[in-house]
């Protein structure tokens, strides 16, 4: 059966199922600007003539809906209690958790935002507060270096690993975050059309997709612990962190050497600008089969208040040493000119 009230209040239909329509009805509904309320369990619109007649079409099929096959009721009803139960099987957690904060044990409220590690699939909550929490469950840690000279400077981080009991209670609140934050960039766009945007359209559905891998991941892990034996879940754990840390240890290597190429052929490109007179960062460069050295003079003007050492100068030398071979960069600071002659005796043979 379907009740059909008017909301005079709000010049809005409201529609209550006794049971789950079928996805035929849903799709209806949806197509007539329907939209489903939360709280008051039913779908609602404003009593348009379109809405109207879609209601009369409704009421008049009513008996075709009720009296439907039974056995497809019954099974679209366990479906749904099923995917309700398995919403509901995240173990108890001692916090609560929102899109923007938590309620702790004590009724306290903080506002928080969520970052999830991609590497670790760790969560980090960074509470808008100096002081640390009174309760830490197992698997979590919080970090504070709040101390009496940066007490208004550092917030408390709240650190929840997919091995402990709160982490699946604490990912729903990192989800809501997330759709949170869409729906408001979503409202904007929206209102205002031709806004810069920072990402392109494109960007931002990789960002999304990229998002989601890691939730499903973290979710998985932290399932695995719950029905797995621990010593197995954690070594399943274990093994994918190291292989995602030596993954981003060699990426990060691997940029590091390109941005070495890069600069060691800025520097053969300046090296040729300053032989020929033109403008470079850099006061001498010097270059041969195996290293390419860049050396920049700095003055320093000293006050010096005893008489006549006003603006005494103090000169040092920063020197860049770039291995041609191993694609290596070091950065050395001299002080006097006998220094820098030694170290580009030491690269540069005479």
């Amino acid at each position: 059966m379907v009740k059909i009230l008017n909301n005079t209040a709000k010049n809005g239909i409201e529609l209550y199922f006794d049971t789950i329509p079928q996805k035929t009805i849903i799709n209806a509904l949806k197509e007539n600007n329907f939209k489903w309320h939360t709280a008051k369990k039913c779908w609602y619109t404003k009593a348009t003539e379109q809405a109207t007649t879609f209601v009369n079409n409704l009421q008049e099929e009513k008996i075709n809906i009720t009296t439907q096959d039974n056995a497809n009721i019954t099974a679209i009803t366990n479906n749904y209690k099923k995917k309700e139960q398995e919403q509901t099987n995240i173990p108890q957690s001692i916090y609560k958790y929102t899109f923007k904060g938590i309620t702790t044990p004590q009724n306290e409220y903080i506002k928080c935002t969520y970052y999830l590690d991609n590497l670790t699939y760790t969560l980090c909550l960074c509470l808008d507060t100096y002081s640390l929490l009174k309760t830490i469950p197992q698997g979590t840690t919080q970090k504070n270096n709040s101390d009496i000279y940066t007490d208004y400077f550092d917030t408390t981080n709240f650190y929840i690993e997919p091995q402990s009991k709160e982490f699946l209670s604490a990912l729903q609140g990192y989800i809501k975050s997330l759709e949170h934050s869409e729906k408001i960039n979503a409202r904007y766009y929206e209102k205002h059309k031709n806004a810069y945007r920072t990402i392109t359209q494109e960007e931002e559905k990789q960002r999304k997709e990229q998002a989601l891998k890691l939730i499903n991941k973290a979710k998985e892990l932290a399932t695995n612990y719950l029905t797995l034996d621990f010593e197995q879940a954690n070594n399943i754990y274990n093994t994918i962190v190291n292989e995602n840390i030596k993954a981003h240890k060699e990426q990060e290597e691997k940029e590091q050497k390109e941005q070495n190429i890069a600069h060691i052929k800025h520097l053969q490109e300046e090296k040729i600008a300053l032989e020929n007179g033109k403008y470079c960062y850099y006061d001498e460069i010097l270059e041969n089969a195996n290293y390419i050295i860049a050396i920049q003079k700095n003055e320093h003007y000293i006050i010096d208040f005893t008489p006549n050492c006003l603006n005494k100068k103090h000169i040092e030398y920063n020197i860049q040493i770039c291995n041609k071979n191993t694609f290596e960069r070091t950065f050395k600071v001299v002080k006097t000119q006998e220094e820098k002659d030694n170290i580009i005796k030491e690269y540069i043979k005479d």
